[in-house]
């Protein structure tokens, strides 16, 4: 390029080279705004990140549910040190009274309608009953009842309470009537009424976090498991709630295959759609400043409106697999292989995520169906192809359920604070 030099030492071009300069700025994607005379370089404008083409989880049906504000009563076993704001006792105390004031119960409240902010209760208990395959929702009752007029509590229309109980179990054992296991699931059962009842209002409920004997539970394992079942207690325990549920377990088309997230009991609610979802946030307080672990909230607005399906929003963004529905993808069972395509995608650029899958549910006994993934490591838009066998009888009805999960994107080593994981639920009728 010729240049003349001015008297001033401004370079200047001719009109030939000041146009082949600029059609260079503009191949390389360097902008040039022309002012004055002179060319100023400036950089590109920023590309908005476009999610690969998804389908949206389903919705839970809302039903008859009301939404009230949170009266929040924790009772944990007293460690006699009630000064110490280390011990495990102090800590989930202290987590009931960040609960209701935190940016969770804020983005929750704002789908379920539980107030601007709910309150907090707790008490120690010198001697917190052991649960085991003895124990029943009405013992437990009593025991709640008889806390309450300790601590000079008594019922209140306006508000939802929920008695969160830490409470120790016997590992392997199941309460009567109960649906998981200490150390291998939670529970939020029914208060048992009395009509009228004297201490208790419609909608009321208890939430169990168990605590395995002979195991060392961590404040956040507690709290995790905490906020998932009071969240369940708080949204389905009047008439029925917020949840997909079918009658027909066993022939379950009336619903998506989603009811079989969390087990095959015919009832998926709030939190069961949130399984590996976690994020951590800072109580500030004068006296107390930890930071606490909470499952992460499944709401329809945020599913449909947000792609992230759960509420607080996660700072690693989400991402998933999906195929093209979120019901069930109907086949001929005279075919022994069926070859599904899965699209990954996510809300915002992340590394490469990892597959897996598992059998969620299936029809009868004994399971005709197997899966494997095409491939394994993928980013947003690229596809898999999920592989199931079915060796069933070609002329037979069955169906079978698979959950694809995709390991949490971006998750930095030994990062216990965000979401571990996302899940997709592949539902296969098999029909001749």
């Amino acid at each position: 390029m010729r240049a003349s030099r001015s008297k001033r030492g401004v370079i200047m071009t001719s009109s030939r080279s000041a146009a082949l300069f600029t059609r260079r700025l503009v191949h390389i994607g360097v902008a040039l705004v022309v002012s004055a005379g002179a060319l100023i370089a400036t950089s590109p404008p920023a590309f908005a990140f476009t999610p690969a083409t998804h389908m949206q989880v389903p919705d839970l049906n809302k039903n008859n549910y009301v939404g009230k504000p949170v009266r929040l009563v924790t009772f944990v076993q007293g460690d006699g040190h009630p000064h110490d704001p280390t011990t495990f006792d102090n800590r989930v105390i202290w987590f009931g009274k960040a609960l209701v004031q935190s940016n969770w119960y804020a983005a929750a409240s704002a789908q379920y309608n539980l107030g601007a902010h709910g309150t907090a209760f707790s008490a120690r208990i010198t001697h917190m009953p052991v649960s085991d395959s003895t124990t029943t929702s009405t013992f437990m009752t009593q025991k709640v009842r008889n806390w309450m007029h300790l601590m000079g509590l008594h019922k209140n229309p306006a508000v939802r309470t929920i008695f969160v109980l830490y409470l120790p179990c016997v590992p392997g054992t199941t309460w009567v009537g109960g649906i998981g296991g200490c150390g291998t699931a939670a529970w939020h059962p029914k208060l048992q009424f009395t009509a009228p009842d004297p201490d208790f209002t419609a909608g009321d409920s208890m939430a169990l976090s168990w605590l395995p004997q002979g195991s060392t539970t961590t404040v956040d394992g507690a709290t995790l498991v905490a906020t998932h079942e009071l969240m369940e207690a708080v949204t389905d325990t009047d008439g029925p709630g917020w949840q997909i549920h079918t009658n027909t377990p066993n022939n379950p088309f009336d619903v998506s295959p989603w009811i079989f997230n969390e087990n095959q009991n015919g009832t998926t609610e709030v939190m069961d759609m949130a399984g590996g979802s976690r994020i951590t946030e800072q109580f500030v307080n004068a006296t107390h400043g930890y930071a606490y672990r909470y499952e992460r909230v499944f709401t329809n607005a945020s599913a449909n409106a947000n792609h992230d399906p759960f509420v607080p929003k996660s700072p690693l963004g989400y991402a998933s697999v999906t195929n093209n529905t979120n019901d069930w993808v109907k086949q001929s069972s005279g075919n022994a292989t069926h070859h599904i395509t899965l699209t990954a995608w996510s809300t915002k650029a992340v590394p490469d995520w990892t597959l897996s899958v598992s059998p969620a549910a299936w029809k009868g006994t004994n399971d005709k169906c197997s899966a494997t993934l095409g491939r394994t490591t993928v980013n947003n838009g690229d596809h898999s192809t999920l592989t199931i066998n079915y060796s069933g009888s070609p002329t037979g009805r069955y169906w079978c359920v698979f959950k694809v999960k995709s390991t949490t994107a971006g998750l930095p080593v030994g990062d216990t604070k965000n979401d571990k994981f996302r899940q997709w639920l592949v539902g296969l009728r098999l029909e001749p």
